[in-house]
């Protein structure tokens, strides 16, 4: 048993609130006999209101508990708020017992029978106390591997509850073994495993530091909690009401439940616990984290607002709420699921991976223009709406509509509507610049976002810079403005870098060094550098391979740059650097990052690119090998150093040698081939050389 508060009444509540609570209180008088095993947890109920005798003080802790009393019990605990005393059928409104269990019944801890009615005079047993607590305690349904011995004689609606309390280590069952479902609970049976579950209360609204033990209950407005040492949970029970309840420089072993408190607040300062859960049963909840705050994952199992102003993501959201219920967001997560409810609103922050799932009836996402998700998955139908930034969707199911288009988007369904357009297909590719779809990669072999036989402009199906088998500015029969086989100016096969077969000034087989293939860049079917399938450096049959550096401002290579894997990656990693709520250095908190001076430079969740192979290397911003694993790249403040691996022989690229746009070196990716992008601080360089 965790440590208790032995001031209790005088800790724990105020001297009027202990008045309010104890009257009809009576101690256990020397007429009866207390068992030893619940002695402490009665004197302590007793104290602290929640446990009252009968009219001539007896506790009569072996009597048989009501199902009216234990709702009873359970009101105290907890503070539920107010239901309709006509809810069931059998509870006169002028009863005793009516308010409690109406309260009980409208959180849905207590439930009727198939009559409607609560039988309220009737002995409660065990498995039915079993089920009401663990419907209190919002526990999750636990393994039945510590069977008990009469697990037979368990009905199969109270399995799990009886499961989930072992689990938890507030029912143990007797000596032999047994749980005894069917057996009457006495009332210090019921003390004992309802104590165990409430741990510390604290009940008078006010200031406390320091408190340590299992669970902790707060069932009052304006408590104010700093220093807690807790192995349990802590609940902010219902009786919070509309209230504010503050957390402040705390440990929680366990979870963290919100079930009261209102629109003005529930803070948590500087605290860490396992997991929060948001579920009240009405009426708005509003959490807030700050600073250094660290929850490794929250679940909403109603609606509410959860501002995380704190300096950590948030490990992992799972949104489970009615179908009524709206979830609003601020701040940072790793990943967010979002399996129920009726809408998701995203205000200020970033989440790495948001995942609508399959179960999801038309609901709706909204996303602020502060609000950005690296990679956005729609198991099911929703809609997405706002100026939000999405880097890459992946649209799985029917019925998904994004009204702005993500900078990636994958469609393994027949058919999605973004930003305004119906799309259609199955594929990758970018919806950035006017050519490709976004369903099948772009064009046949294309260059940067393909066409059939575009050029610049268009053709069949052009794209930026397309073409059949085109390169950056190539194409079957394209030039820089494209047509059937036109170049720059035009011509059966001429153009300043287009044509059949033609080269720097065109002509049928001609060039500026010729050739039946040739031209300065030539090839087959052409390209910057040519190439039967070119890009931006291949070549068939090319002639002089032009192998020196390309420098993009960062509009250039998000406009320009194609869908090879490099490319993409380099893309992404620009929509991160100029989107304002990106945060490199907490890009993935749910992966341990050793505290490295470049081990900030994770470019996404998935980390496709990673900023160094030597990440202890001091001065040294990003490095990366070629594909061949011949030479090493470096990127520094003052530039790009290669080391040629089999003779060191080294290589500066640096801003003077106009090779870069500026000397700090953000990120390299390699190309795939020999050479590296050098993303800086001002813009990008393609080195090949």
């Amino acid at each position: 048993m965790g440590k208790r508060w032995k001031q209790g009444a005088v800790s724990l509540l105020s001297a009027s609130a202990l008045m309010a609570l104890g009257q009809g209180a009576y101690a256990a008088t020397s007429a009866e006999t207390i068992p030893a095993w619940a002695a402490a947890e009665i004197q302590t109920w007793q104290e602290l209101g929640l446990l009252k005798g009968d009219e001539n003080g007896l506790v009569r802790p072996n009597g048989a508990v009501t199902r009216a009393e234990l709702a009873a019990m359970l009101n105290r605990m907890y503070g539920y708020g107010t239901g309709s005393a006509a809810s069931f059928a059998d509870v006169p409104a002028q009863a005793w017992y009516a308010a409690d269990i109406a309260k009980v019944a409208a959180a849905g801890i207590m439930q009727g029978d198939a009559a409607g009615n609560a039988t309220p005079l009737a002995n409660v047993t065990r498995e039915q106390a079993a089920v009401m607590l663990g419907r209190a305690l919002h526990l999750s349904a636990a393994s039945s591997a510590g069977s008990l011995a009469d697990e037979g004689q368990i009905a199969a609606w109270a399995k799990d509850a009886v499961h989930a309390l072992q689990a938890a280590g507030y029912i143990t069952g007797t000596p032999a073994g047994e749980f005894q479902p069917k057996k009457s609970l006495t009332r210090a049976e019921a003390v004992k495993m309802l104590n165990g579950a409430m741990g510390t209360l604290i009940a008078d609204g006010g200031a406390h530091d320091g408190v340590s033990g299992g669970n902790l209950t707060v069932n009052k407005p304006g408590a104010r909690l700093t220093g807690l040492k807790l192995t349990g949970s802590l609940y902010i029970a219902p009786g919070v009401g509309e209230g504010e309840v503050t957390i402040d420089g705390s440990n929680v072993g366990g979870t963290v439940y919100v079930l009261g408190g209102g629109a003005h607040t529930v803070v948590l300062k500087d605290t860490k616990a396992a997991r929060l859960v948001v579920d009240k049963a009405s009426g708005d909840i509003r959490v807030k984290l700050e600073g250094d705050t660290n929850i490794a994952s929250v679940e909403f199992a109603s609606g509410g607002e959860l501002d995380n102003g704190s300096a950590q993501p948030v490990g992992i959201v799972v949104i489970k709420a009615k179908p009524s219920d709206t979830v609003q967001w601020k701040g940072d997560a790793t990943e967010l699921t979002f399996t129920s409810g009726l809408s998701f609103q995203g205000g200020t922050g970033h989440i790495s991976k948001f995942t609508a799932d399959s179960g999801l009836k038309n609901a709706k996402i909204e996303l602020a223009s502060d609000f950005a998700l690296d990679t956005f998955t729609a198991n099911g139908p929703v809609q997405v709406t706002g100026d939000g930034k999405i880097a890459t969707a992946v649209i799985n199911a029917e019925g998904v509509e994004l009204s702005k288009a993500p900078i990636l988007l994958t469609l393994n369904a027949s058919s999605a509507k973004v930003g305004g357009e119906t799309k259609t297909g199955s594929g990758t590719g970018s919806t950035a610049g006017t050519g490709g779809t976004t369903g099948s990669n772009g064009g046949n072999n294309g260059g940067e976002t393909s066409g059939n036989n575009g050029g610049e402009t268009g053709g069949n199906n052009g794209g930026e810079t397309g073409g059949n088998n085109g390169g950056e500015t190539g194409g079957n029969n394209g030039g820089e403005t494209g047509g059937n086989n036109g170049g720059e100016t035009g011509g059966n096969n001429g153009g300043e870098t287009g044509g059949n077969n033609g080269g720097e000034t065109g002509g049928n087989n001609g060039g500026e060094t010729g050739g039946n293939n040739g031209g300065e860049t030539g090839g087959n079917n052409g390209g910057e550098t040519g190439g039967n399938n070119g890009g931006e450096t291949s070549g068939n049959n090319g002639g002089e391979t032009d192998l020196s550096t390309k420098l993009y401002s960062y509009a250039e290579a998000s406009a320009k740059l194609g869908s090879a894997t490099a490319e993409l990656q380099v893309k992404q990693y620009i929509a991160f650097l100029q989107d304002p709520t990106y945060k490199p250095s907490i890009a993935n908190k749910a992966t341990a990052v050793p505290n490295l001076t470049n081990a900030t430079t994770f470019v996404n969740a998935s980390f496709n690119v990673k900023p160094s192979i030597f990440a202890s290397l001091r001065g040294v911003n990003t490095s990366v090998l070629d594909a061949s694993r011949a030479s090493l790249w470096l990127g520094t403040n003052a530039g790009v150093t290669r080391v040629r691996l089999s003779d060191n022989e080294m290589k500066s690229y640096t801003l003077a040698s106009g090779d870069l746009k500026d000397d700090k070196v953000l990120l390299l990716i390699s190309d795939g081939k020999t050479g590296v992008y050098a993303i800086t601080e001002t813009g990008v360089s393609h080195i090949q050389k």
